[in-house]
């Protein structure tokens, strides 16, 4: 074994078609390249990113043993920050113990430094139900840390129609409040208790104010889909906020067209009143009404409180989601 790995090369790929053309023999192993599985990724997805990728003049290399290639990756840099491609290195199981992916994951951290990033990240995404995936494992022993393991949860919407709201709670759009308000709705709904704190501090885009503006902004801005006013609202509970909703449609060629439970949020001194299973119930209606047929909402793993509440109101659990980090330099 390691006399493989001293005559192991890692080279970096120069022709899109031969490049294609080995990245499709070392991902016939992923349990969704051969067989699309209903809002899981599918081949023609991850081939046309991997295009979009290449034209953007990404980083892409091969490893090469006994004169032929026994692994690839691809790998971006942008805003001082490395990623490599989603479900990568993809490395047929005959080769994984010959240091495939370790070699591959080792040059993709040189070549993201080089380029001066500081990080470098992965995002890993396998059916909710199964055994770790091997990626998880090498991922864990280069020093890369799983920041935002998450459960993504859909739904099938069919007749589901609004809750009965409690008493004294009313709605409003959230355009009637500025965005520094929802800004720090945000923070009060996911970052002003230790408990909050513990589970979604890693996720600056609930956690840090700068970044939930941004966030907010683009979505509602329709940036990351269609979001109308009436997909993104507040709840009011005796004449004061209590907790938001926002939603967007998705329409991305490769599922179904549907929803996304953005976000919701209670602030903390409203919890346990049924304001958050209300929202989501409202929000699941609005989906309806605009003749989507599913819903998705993403969870951290250990937020049992808002998984219970989404499986109450209609969601199940399909993805277990890993956000993969390692701080460079």
């Amino acid at each position: 074994m390691d006399v493989c790995k001293a005559s192991m090369r890692i080279v970096e790929a120069e022709s899109w078609d031969r490049y294609l053309e080995s990245w499709e023999a070392c991902m016939g192993d992923a349990y969704w390249f051969n067989e699309s599985r209903f809002f899981d990724y599918s081949r023609r997805e991850v081939t046309e990113e991997l295009r979009d990728d290449w034209e953007a003049g990404g980083v892409f290399l091969t490893a090469l043993l006994w004169g032929g290639v026994v692994g690839c990756l691809g790998l971006r840099v942008r805003g001082g920050r490395g990623f490599v491609r989603r479900w990568e290195p993809a490395v047929p199981a005959r080769f994984r113990a010959l240091g495939v992916g370790e070699r591959l994951l080792g040059e993709a951290v040189l070549r993201a430094e080089a380029a001066g990033a500081g990080t470098l990240s992965t995002t890993l995404r396998y059916p909710y139900g199964e055994e770790k995936p091997w990626l998880s494992g090498l991922y864990e022993s280069m020093g890369f840390r799983d920041t935002r393991p998450g459960v993504q949860m859909l739904s099938k919407l069919g007749e589901i129609g609004e809750a009965t709201p409690p008493a004294g709670l009313g709605t409003v759009p959230c355009s009637s409040f500025t965005l520094d308000e929802l800004t720090e709705f945000t923070l009060r709904a996911f970052a002003s208790t230790p408990e909050d704190k513990a589970i979604h501090g890693d996720d600056d885009a609930v956690s840090q104010p700068e970044a939930a503006g941004r966030a907010i902004a683009r979505q509602m801005a329709g940036e990351m889909g269609e979001s109308p006013p009436e997909l993104n609202i507040v709840a009011v509970l005796d004449g004061e906020p209590a907790g938001f909703t926002r939603g967007i449609v998705v329409d991305d060629g490769y599922r179904p067209r549907y929803g996304l439970l953005a976000v919701l949020g209670v602030f903390p001194e409203h919890r346990g009143r049924g304001v958050g299973y209300y929202l989501a119930r409202r929000l699941l209606a609005r989906f309806g009404e605009r003749g989507l047929k599913y819903a998705f909402v993403g969870t951290p793993w250990n937020d049992y409180v808002a998984q219970r509440l989404y499986a109450r109101a209609g969601f199940r659990p399909v993805h277990r989601v890993s956000f993969y980090r390692k701080e460079l330099g």
